[in-house]
């Protein structure tokens, strides 16, 4: 490889965080649903459904799950428990996703499970729907 080379992310070497505990558990989730995929996205896990993200971990900041949720849940979440749950990002394509903090502990493995499954329902329907008319 040479200076001029991209370096290329590989999860043992730039990735350490690819296999701790929490991601495994979060993967293990997201493969268990229909349809299911694990893809990187912006040097994170992403998970799909039928090839449309319903989450992605993120790091940098703590260890971080966001994911694609129903109407409404975003704010309830984050007023039930802001230490726990965030407003992801001000990016278009987040609108009324929610942050998960999974650096706090006890996590809730089993609302995480149902968070992620909302999460692909919700990505799932979205496909589904027929085209807007412009």
């Amino acid at each position: 490889m040479t200076a001029a080379e991209p370096l290329r992310r590989t999860p043992n070497e730039q990735q350490p965080h690819v296999h701790v505990p929490a991601v495994d558990r979060v993967r293990k989730l997201c493969l268990s649903l229909p349809g299911s995929s694990e893809k990187e996205a912006w040097g994170d896990p992403s998970f799909r459904a039928n090839g449309r993200m319903y989450a992605i971990m993120k790091f940098g900041r703590g260890m971080r799950l966001w994911c694609a949720a129903p109407a409404g849940a975003q704010q309830v979440l984050v007023e039930s428990d802001p230490a726990r749950f965030f407003k992801p990002s001000n990016h278009p394509l987040h609108s009324g996703w929610i942050g998960i903090t999974l650096d706090l502990t006890p996590i809730d493995w089993d609302a995480v499970g149902f968070l992620l499954a909302q999460a692909h329902e919700v990505v799932v329907a979205r496909g589904l729907r027929p085209p807007r008319k412009e």
